[in-house]
């Protein structure tokens, strides 16, 4: 039965058809007042409706003079009214029960009816049923928050909601989450409080499943058994555990000691968590200090040093003229003077030269030079020295500064008229020609012992001027000779010496 929002009234007939027993002192039959009562009239209404009581009998008067009373009736009560309660009388043969008598619950009661006319008191038993309105939790709201119906079942003592799919609670205030069964291999859904606006709901999974649906199997690996960051893999009965490195073990429990086999080369082994550090002794770099850093990279050695590369370090091997960890102290050669005196010392970075004195040469300008070692005249010529220059003494048939000349020879005079390879009339070759030749002989040994008093005369001037001796290279057969021919200043670099 649904509720119905407007109240109703009910008339209900008392008759004698439905009489529960007979009392009072002039009835006949006594035995009535004692009998247990046998008909109850019953009746259901909802909070609010109204009953209108009715007797309906034959032989009651007219004077006025009935009287209905509404009496208590305890449970298991007889007939006998000497232990009822009055709850409502009225001199009439009608009678009104209202909300003040109906209150929700059960109404057991008796109707007492008298009348002059009567010879018995006549009683009906009544039970009445009030069903109370639950279907809101105030009278302002609407019945079952407009999710669902405002229903009573039989047997029931009030109204409550029936609600529409998808909602619940008593008011059918609360939407379902749990509505079509989210919950997967029979998993209990438990709705999440949220009112008419939220669906959430919560699975209580059986054994052997998870998830927010109990989609999912239960593994194994969902308690994280693999420590250290193991990876799991495994089902409901058992599971594997796939170790990082630098851990074993069933869970990767146990730290691996990485630093037993030695890894670092030149260094010192560090182990830790899962792998291990290399600290490398100086010189050596990598991963596993396996290799060895060459200092002489960074060419450190300077000024033409030579670089050795040792270990966490590296040696400069410097030149001459120069020292310090990187070459780079410039030493001077010229102290000590290496030269002798008075050769003048030139430092010229790595090495030096010497410049030699007129006469001297090789290292340190300490050998005496001989201009004419080697042999420099040519054509068997004699060579002659003097303080720093030389003379050529050449062989007859050869001139020359060096005698590298051939003289050419001299053609013979043309002859007389007279042939003077035949002789004349008296048996002679011509004289004329004889003495000529004579003459000319004569004159030539002349000219070349004045050249040679000459030349004397010219070596001794120079070698008496110093300072024109220090421009000559060659004597020759005049001043003027020797004016174009100087001879070179020896320069002597480190173990060499040159001319200048």
């Amino acid at each position: 039965v649904e509720w119905r929002v407007e109240k109703q009234t009910f008339t209900l007939t008392l008759n004698s058809s439905n009489v529960a027993c007979y009392s009072g002192e002039k009835c006949s039959n006594q035995s009535q007042k004692s009998k247990e009562v046998t008909s109850t009239v019953s009746i259901i209404v909802q909070s609010g409706d109204e009953i209108e009581l009715f007797i309906d009998l034959y032989d009651t008067s007219d004077n006025g003079t009935s009287k209905i009373s509404l009496l208590s009736r305890p449970e298991s009560s007889t007939c006998d009214n000497n232990h009822h309660k009055t709850l409502l009388s009225v001199d009439s043969r009608n009678m009104t029960l209202r909300d003040d008598v109906l209150q929700p619950g059960e109404l057991n009661a008796f109707v007492h009816f008298s009348d002059e006319g009567l010879e018995c008191d006549i009683l009906w038993s009544l039970q009445i049923k009030i069903q109370e309105h639950e279907c809101s939790k105030s009278k302002d709201q609407s019945l079952c928050s407009g999710k669902g119906f405002c229903d009573n079942f039989s047997n029931t003592g009030a109204f409550s909601c029936r609600c529409c799919a998808g909602f619940v609670g008593k008011y059918c205030e609360e939407r379902d989450g749990c509505y079509g069964n989210p919950c997967q291999h029979g998993g209990f859904c438990v709705d999440i409080a949220e009112g008419l606006v939220g669906t959430t709901f919560q699975c209580l999974c059986p054994h052997g499943y998870r998830g927010r649906s109990c989609e999912g199997e239960v593994s194994l690996c969902d308690r994280k058994p693999c420590l250290n960051n193991g990876t799991c893999t495994g089902n409901q009965t058992e599971y594997t555990c796939e170790c990082p490195k630098g851990f074993a073990g069933a869970d990767c429990e146990t730290n691996v000691n990485e630093c037993l086999s030695n890894p670092c080369v030149h260094g010192v082994c560090e182990d830790g968590d899962g792998g291990y550090k290399c600290y490398c002794l100086p010189g050596y770099g990598g991963d596993h200090c396996e290799f060895e850093y060459d200092e002489c990279d960074s060419s450190p050695c300077i000024n033409g040093g030579a670089c050795e590369d040792l270990v966490a370090g590296y040696r400069c091997h410097c030149g001459p003229g120069y020292q310090g960890r990187r070459c780079q102290i410039k030493v001077d050669l010229c102290q000590p003077n290496p030269c002798l005196s008075p050769a003048q010392c030139v430092d010229r970075g790595n090495n030096y030269s010497c410049i030699c004195h007129p006469g001297y040469n090789g290292p340190g300008c300490t050998q005496h030079y001989d201009p004419c070692y080697p042999n420099p005249c040519q054509n068997g010529g004699s060579c002659w020295p003097s303080l720093d220059s030389y003379f050529c003494s050449c062989n007859p048939g050869f001139t020359g500064d060096l005698c590298e000349e051939a003289m050419v020879a001299a053609q013979p005079l043309p002859r007389t008229l007279e042939d003077p390879g035949e002789p004349d009339e008296g048996g002679h070759h011509g004289e004329s020609l004889d003495r000529w030749h004579n003459l000319y002989l004569v004159g030539t040994m002349l000219s070349m012992a004045a050249a040679l008093v000459g030349l004397v005369a010219v070596v001794c001037h120079c070698r008496i001027n110093k300072t024109y001796q220090r421009f000559t290279r060659k004597i020759g057969r005049s001043c003027s000779d020797l004016k174009q021919q100087k001879l070179p200043r020896q320069v002597f670099i480190e173990s060499s010496w040159e001319r200048f």
